[in-house]
């Protein structure tokens, strides 16, 4: 079936309903197929606003033709809580044991880009007010792909170590995808199925992020030949993906000016150990369990470009994304090299060169 088809049907089941039930007086349709990512498998799902004193029948499905159609009643109140709650949210490191669920940020995230079949004052407000804080959603995402990276990171470590390089593999998987996701968010594609990463990266990096690499690890290959070198590759691009997400990326497109995407050869390199985690008062650098520092987004700028490279370099690429990110307009040389100590004497970024290399 046509993703049109779905779609016309999806209206036409939300018109009836509302028609039938006078308290009923807005719905909109909303899913993979509201933002150009669904196909002829695709849900298209039904939400109903119900005032807050009604009982709404919850989730059903109502079937048109040969495609059955999702339907869910949704209290006002819920969505407007939503709204205000999430879109003032402090992340800190004791809010993230707490934090905002994927089902509450798949809601918002589904309303902001819906099809309003049947509005109303009530719901073009709660719309309004979404759209004026897009910006607050879309950094709320960015960290929910962080901190589901960081969940699996450990578990897959394990599973490594073990030798059992199947399970690694699988885990590997789920750690790319919240990588790619997080790229993908930080350039507005704010839609949250996994399923739909490579799509989603495909329209949104136009050329400059390397998709094919990206694949392979998805894929696995990185354990068929040197599993070592291979799990490097894995947890090295995950940190690259999601820094460059949660700093040149948190204010807007400047994640596109990333300028090193894999490991050179020069001596310093920051430690894979760490995930990094976007707070509301800096960035959280975190080896689960073990060892945990917070430092303010420049610093965390300047460990996430320590990527094989050497001191030079490391400033030289700073400066230049200084330019183009204005968030970061007082990074200059000498806070560079201050943050290259910092990072070197707490062992965040390791040298291969002589101690003069991290100055």
């Amino acid at each position: 079936m046509q993703v049109e088809t779905k779609v016309a049907y999806a209206r036409e089941v939300a018109e009836r309903l509302i028609a039938a039930d006078t308290r009923l007086d807005a719905a909109y349709i909303a899913g993979s197929t509201t933002v150009g990512l669904g196909n002829s498998t695709s849900d298209v799902d039904v939400f109903l606003l119900t005032p807050d004193d009604m009982a709404g029948p919850g989730s059903r499905q109502v079937v048109v033709g040969r495609a059955r159609i999702d339907v869910e009643s949704v209290p006002y109140l819920r969505l407007e809580e939503l709204v205000g709650r999430l879109t003032g949210w402090q992340v800190t490191r004791r809010s993230l044991t707490r934090f905002a669920s994927e089902a509450e940020l798949d809601m918002l995230i589904r309303l902001r880009y819906a099809q309003v079949v049947v509005g109303s004052p009530r719901l073009s407000a709660l719309r309004c007010r979404l759209t004026e804080r897009t910006a607050d959603i879309r950094k709320l995402a960015i960290i929910r792909w962080a901190v589901e990276a960081n969940s699996t990171v450990e578990d897959c470590e394990g599973m490594y170590l073990a030798g059992d390089l199947d399970s690694a593999v699988l885990l590997a998987q789920a750690i790319v995808t919240s990588a790619g996701k997080a790229i993908a968010t930080a350039m507005d594609d704010l839609y949250l199925g996994r399923k739909w990463v490579v799509q989603q990266l495909r329209r949104s990096t136009d050329g400059w992020f390397p998709r094919g690499q990206f694949l392979q690890l998805q894929r696995g290959d990185w354990a068929d030949v040197d599993a070592e070198a291979g799990y490097r590759r894995v947890i090295g691009f995950t940190q690259t993906c999601l820094i460059a997400a949660q700093t040149v990326g948190w204010d807007g497109a400047g994640v596109a000016s990333w300028p090193q995407w894999w490991p050179g050869d020069g001596p310093l390199q920051r430690s894979p150990a760490y995930v990094p985690i976007r707070l509301s008062d800096g960035v959280l650098l975190n080896h689960e369990l073990r060892h945990q520092v917070v430092v303010k987004p420049d610093i965390a700028l300047v460990w996430g470009l320590c990527n094989g490279v050497h001191r030079e370099e490391v400033i030289r690429q700073a400066l230049r994304l200084r330019e183009a990110v204005p968030s970061f307009a007082a990074l200059d040389e000498a806070r560079c090299r201050t943050a290259l100590g910092m990072l070197c004497d707490r062992g965040l970024v390791r040298t291969g060169g002589s101690p003069v290399e991290a100055e």
